[in-house]
């Protein structure tokens, strides 16, 4: 499809030079996409996602070791963090409940 899209427009601007060009710069925007944009492998994920909940969990006791009344701002934004790990858990796992129907994709497009 984007071979056709560049090889309408760099016929019109260019002729049969944009005719010939076209395919060869279609090949590179789409590989260049798929390796620059394209989602990145989400293994390595549970371990940040410890390492997260680990520095959580050492700001929770600094927070209950203070003498002072801790502002609300401060238990709000904790408590939003500890949602929000929730919720990455729950997404990171989703594809591994799946089935590895990322790996079999992995390996067709191989």
């Amino acid at each position: 499809m984007l071979t056709i899209v560049f090889l309408i427009a760099l016929a019109d601007a260019y002729g049969l030079l944009g005719i010939v060009a076209a395919p060869p710069l279609s090949a590179t925007c789409q590989i260049l996409w798929r390796r620059l944009v394209s989602r990145r492998d989400v293994s390595v994920a549970p371990v940040q996602l410890a390492d997260i909940k680990e520095r959580q969990m050492r700001v929770w006791a600094t927070i209950r070791a203070m003498d002072e009344l801790v502002p609300p701002t401060v238990s709000s934004s904790m408590e939003r963090l500890a949602q929000l790990l929730e919720e990455s858990e729950s997404t990171v796992r989703a594809p591994e409940e799946s089935g590895g129907m990322d790996e079999r994709m992995q390996q067709q497009r191989a």
